[in-house]
């Protein structure tokens, strides 16, 4: 058993305490790959994912506190211009769809990987906070989550953008 909120105590399989786990894991994976920018020189991706480490910091403790998620920015884009960049990324970025490939380079693919995670909570979200009837009962967490899977695409492609074969 384990606290959920305050004193009430729920099993450690409980479906929001493994959305805290996995919260926890990508959080692990984002510091990771921040290192693994760093290491790489590229600054521009490890500026934001530090934004992003925030920001998975701030919706994990909205769910914990069950409070209202902070608004995501990365790289001065809002989360309206982070949805249509991943949406249409030739328009915002200069590049198109990407299937992940190992010329894409290693920065690159941390982030492809840390989106895969990102998408792992935003489905533990979706089961912690589904309804008997199928509803959501906190739509502004698994929107947070989705939010920062799409910015985490989109940094994946800024970061693929540098190469020259995809230009």
């Amino acid at each position: 058993m384990t606290h959920l909120l305050g004193t009430a105590l729920v099993s450690k399989a409980h479906p929001r305490i493994v959305l805290r786990g996995k919260s926890d894991s990508l959080q692990a994976q984002m510091l990771l790959a921040r290192l693994a920018a760093l290491d790489a020189g590229d600054e521009r991706t490890s500026e934001a994912l530090g934004e992003l480490i925030a920001y998975a910091r701030a919706l994990m403790a909205a769910e914990v506190a069950d409070s209202v998620p902070v608004e995501l920015t990365m790289l001065g884009m809002d989360a309206d211009r982070i949805h249509e960049a991943s949406h249409d990324p030739k328009r915002w970025i200069g590049v198109g769809h990407l299937l992940p490939d190992v010329r894409m380079g290693a920065v690159a693919l941390h982030v492809n990987a840390l989106r895969c995670v990102a998408r792992e909570a935003e489905l533990a979200c979706v089961a912690a906070y589904e309804r008997d009837d199928g509803s959501c009962a906190r739509p502004d967490m698994v929107q947070g989550y989705n939010l920062l899977s799409s910015a985490l695409y989109v940094l994946e492609l800024l970061a693929a953008a540098r190469f020259e074969h995809l230009g």
